[in-house]
Formats: C-alpha cells, sequence, structure tokens
C-alpha cells in the first residue's frame, strides 16, 4: 500500500509544479550570483569621508565659545573620518602601490592630528597612516577582501576632499556599496527564497489529485 501511496503521489500534478518551483529558485539563485559575481572585481577600493564639525553657529551664542589645541585656538574645528573599503573577492596587498607610493588622501586644509584608526572586522590589519600637511598618508599596506578601514583626524576649516592613489590594476571610486556576500543576499537569496516559499505555500496547499 506504501508503494501505490508513493507511486500516486509522485504522478501528482502538483508534486510536479511545486517540483518546477524549487528548481526556477535555485536557477534564479545561480544566474543571479554569477550576474554579482562579474560585477564584482577581484579587487574593487571604494572610498568615503564623513565630517563633523565640532562648532555648530546657533543664533543664542554670542560667538565668545572657541575650542583650542595645544593653546591655539581653533577656528573651525572638525571631525573626519576617511573610509576605506575592498568591496572586491581577493586582497590588495602592499605590492599592489606602484613604487610602493602611499594613497593620499588630501582634506585642502592642514591636518593636525591622526586621531584613531581601524578595521572591519576587527582582526582585519590596518594599513600604517601618517600626517604630512595637507594630506594622510596610507599605507602602502593590504586591504583585505571584504574589510573596510577608517582613518580619523581632526582638521580645521572647510575640507576640499580629494584622494590620490597610485594602485595597480585595482578599480578606484568614490562612494560605498554593499559588499558582494551582502548584495547576494539582499538582492537574490531573500527574494527568490521569499517568493518561492509563497508558491510552494499556494501550490502544497491544494489537494493531491
Amino acid at each position: 500500500m506504501s508503494v501505490i501511496a508513493s507511486q500516486e503521489f509522485y504522478r501528482s500534478p502538483i508534486f510536479w509544479a511545486a517540483a518546477a518551483v524549487v528548481a526556477a529558485v535555485v536557477i534564479g539563485v545561480g544566474t543571479m550570483w554569477a550576474t554579482l559575481r562579474a560585477a564584482n572585481p577581484k579587487r574593487s577600493i571604494q572610498y568615503a569621508m564623513e565630517e563633523t564639525r565640532l562648532l555648530q553657529p546657533h543664533e543664542h551664542l554670542d560667538g565668545t565659545m572657541e575650542l583650542r589645541r595645544n593653546g591655539v585656538p581653533l577656528t573651525d574645528p572638525r571631525i573626519v573620518r576617511v573610509r576605506i573599503r575592498n568591496n572586491g573577492r581577493r586582497d590588495v596587498s602592499a605590492n599592489d602601490f606602484d613604487s610602493a607610493h602611499p594613497i593620499q588622501a588630501s582634506f585642502g586644509v592642514p591636518v593636525l592630528e591622526l586621531l584613531s584608526s581601524g578595521s572591519q572586522p576587527p582582526t582585519s590589519h590596518t594599513p600604517a597612516a601618517v600626517v604630512s600637511g595637507n594630506e594622510l598618508r596610507i599605507g602602502p599596506g593590504r586591504f583585505g577582501k571584504a574589510t573596510e578601514t577608517s582613518y580619523v583626524v581632526l582638521i580645521d576649516g572647510q575640507p576640499a576632499f580629494e584622494l590620490r592613489h597610485s594602485l595597480l590594476n585595482v578599480p578606484v571610486r568614490e562612494g560605498i556599496t554593499l559588499g558582494f556576500t551582502s548584495r547576494l543576499l539582499t538582492e537574490v537569496v531573500y527574494p527568490i527564497a521569499g517568493a518561492g516559499a509563497a508558491l510552494l505555500i499556494i501550490i502544497l496547499g491544494a489537494p493531491f489529485t
């Protein structure tokens, strides 16, 4: 009797409809994965700058408030965070810097101090950086795949940000987007899985005939 029931189950058009949905989901995920993989090069650097003004103008302040650094008053102090992300699938190494020239993050005004630096994940390597006039010079060093490195500096004045680099065969562009794995999950896996689950519920909710 169980053999007959099994045979009848596999002959059901509802079963094959459900199997088709599962196959479509698998094929869809595979196709979109290949598309996203092709759109994300093996090595890719993205960067962004975020600034915070420490003295905000206010109508109720009479202009007597000031900040000082080492006894010197600051006219328009700002904290600037430079973010550098390797959105590619492979590390960017120190050997990728042409003639060992560092990345130069220029602010258009003097950099007073490098306040902090770090990477996410926390166990990732953070290339060294030094202050040089209006610039923060970063590296050469390794930027691990799917790793974001941040440098926080203190400046005094309105910045005019510019980033120059000597990286060889590594695309560099302004603006940080989701990494390959995050894009795959949010743009492909979750939507297709949700749609597939909904279709399966509808199909399997019908009686087998």
